[in-house]
């Protein structure tokens, strides 16, 4: 048996082509390509299809993104290569059939009705036509609920341009915040810098100067918002190091003596949000790898007694080496390596082990604590507005031999709150 497939290709609202496929109870596969078609729309009738092309790109906005059961949302379509001739058509497309209709004429805006009721999962469609530059659509989903919108989660920040540390000089950096969880098309994004509005957008650009004698820090802030729900703060420090390092030059002739390669790293102390600096070893100065014969010096200033008493150095380990046994040594000098938890001189905590954190004490260790000997058991305590020293190398143990098993075992520098 002989069945007749008709296509008819239509581009910027025209049919172009025409013609019949004869096969006999056989498949046929017809390909088309059109960098000026966004994308391509098929209708059928019987054995007549309609391939047309989409070249113009639809994106719908609601003025209440996360409605209640009670409100009206104003629709509105914004569509890429549009004139003013183009021709709007709205449809609810999916979602319970309780859902609400759409009304709207040939123009850009619609409204959809209150529906009184929770409706969840309701699509709306706007194809539009143009005479001149063919068609296109785009969907919007809305659910009209008394619960609130869920809050953005698992936020980032990362660098495309520069990164978290600066040289002397300053520079230019791109910064790009993405969340992976409650984000949709409805979402807004922004940044603050210094605690003040910056930027809209998912993208912070920003040039910062030189860091002079003793180094800049700005503070940014990746902020993702569902409307309704409470916005989610992402922070992000860039430091641009003074021209004696940032707090002053590194004496690494600590770590030369022990056969280490210093590599110093100044750390802002996290007075009411976190630190994160990716990738320690390499954004420190010198930067570079942190393998076995490397020795990465953190350096941080407490703040003034009774602020944030309570905070926690938990480094993460970049994959592969997750799990690497590494000695943490907190001391007033740089460059300290201890053989035991014990402090001694001016070794005030150490800790060794995989994946180790320290937990850091703004304050006197209390008396009790002092009579009972389980100072070390709870952190370290230090003294307010006072500079101490992180110094980290990888070992199985504080007398151990070196365990980094790759060319680099780096890790994210978290000093968290």
């Amino acid at each position: 048996m002989t069945r007749i497939l008709r296509i008819i290709l239509a581009a910027t609202a025209l049919v172009v082509a025409s013609f019949n496929i004869s096969y006999a109870q056989s498949a046929a596969t017809v390909s088309f390509n059109d960098p000026n078609c966004a994308s391509w729309g098929m209708t059928q009738s019987g054995n007549t299809f309609t391939l047309t092309c989409q070249s113009l790109v639809c994106n719908i906005t609601a003025d209440k993104p996360a409605p209640l059961p009670t409100d009206a949302p104003n629709l509105n379509a914004v569509c890429t290569g549009a004139t003013g001739s183009t021709a709007y058509t709205w449809s609810r497309i999916g979602g319970p059939g309780t859902c609400p209709a759409v009304t709207g004429g040939a123009g850009t805006t619609a409204s959809v009705a209150a529906p009184g009721s929770t409706q969840i999962g309701c699509v709306y469609k706007v194809a539009a036509v143009d005479p001149a530059n063919g068609g296109g659509s785009g969907t919007i989903t809305l659910s009209f609920s008394t619960a609130p919108p869920a809050q953005p989660s698992g936020c980032k920040v990362t660098f495309s341009v520069g990164s978290a540390n600066l040289p002397n000089a300053g520079g230019s950096i791109t910064m790009v915040g993405s969340c992976t969880t409650n984000v949709d098309a409805n979402t807004t994004y922004a940044w603050t810098k210094g605690g003040t509005s910056f930027l809209s957008g998912n993208t912070a650009s920003d040039t910062l100067g030189a860091g002079g004698t003793s180094g800049t820090t700005t503070t940014y802030a990746f902020q993702a918002t569902n409307a309704g729900a409470p916005t989610t703060n992402t922070q992000q420090l860039v430091t641009v190091a003074g021209s004696s390092g940032g707090g002053g030059a590194f004496d690494m002739s600590g770590c030369t003596a022990a056969g280490y390669t210093g590599r110093g790293l100044d750390v802002p102390f996290p007075v009411t949000v976190g630190t994160s600096i990716a990738n320690g070893a390499f954004n420190a100065s010198p930067g570079g790898t942190f393998g076995n014969s490397d020795a990465l010096v953190l350096r941080f200033t407490t703040p003034a007694a009774g602020v944030n008493i309570l905070t926690k150095l938990a480094p993460a380990a970049n994959a592969p080496a997750q799990g690497t046994p590494r000695v943490f040594t907190l001391a007033t000098q740089p460059c300290q390596f201890a053989t035991s938890g014990t402090p001694t001189g001016s070794i005030v905590y150490a800790t060794a082990g995989p994946s180790p954190t320290i937990t850091v004490n703004n304050q006197a260790c209390p008396q009790a604590y002092v009579t009972a000997g389980l100072c070390t058991a709870y952190g370290a305590w230090l003294q307010p507005n006072t500079t101490y020293f992180v110094t980290m190398v990888n070992k199985t143990g504080f007398t151990g031999t070196g365990s980094c098993a790759y060319s680099s075992c780096d890790m994210r520098i978290d000093f968290n709150p």
